[in-house]
């Protein structure tokens, strides 16, 4: 199926953003800004939220190609991961369709997971 421009846009928005996210978990410590340390790294969506003042939700959203930011959000988001803009367009223009892809596979392996656990508490 052929996305439209501004879902091909909101799915590589997605895409770059957990690979900055999973770069944050390998790198960072949870401990690190409690202690003031300056290579504090966020390494969570909770933690973006608390550390942008977005609700969990909206960064969730973001996340999951479920929802467009604005720019300003966006930055906000981009700014709490330790990345710029620039990082950003970098990583924007090397997402590949393959990669465009494997996200959508992805996302539905993870929708299908929490509707089979949905089905098993009832």
């Amino acid at each position: 199926m052929v996305e439209t421009p501004e879902i091909q846009a909101l799915l590589k928005t997605a895409i770059v953003l957990t690979n900055f996210l999973n770069e944050a978990k390998e790198n960072g410590s949870s401990h690190a800004r409690i202690a003031n340390n300056k290579e504090y790294l966020i390494n969570s969506l909770g933690k973006i939220a608390l550390e942008t003042g977005l609700k969990i939700h909206t960064v969730s959203d973001m996340f999951k190609a479920k929802r467009s930011a604005r720019i300003p959000t966006l930055i906000l988001v981009i700014d709490s991961l330790g990345k710029s803009m620039t990082d950003f367009g970098k990583a924007y223009d090397k997402i590949s369709d393959s990669d465009i892809q494997k996200f959508k596979e992805q996302q539905k392996k993870v929708s299908a997971t929490r509707t089979g656990s949905k089905r098993k508490l009832k």
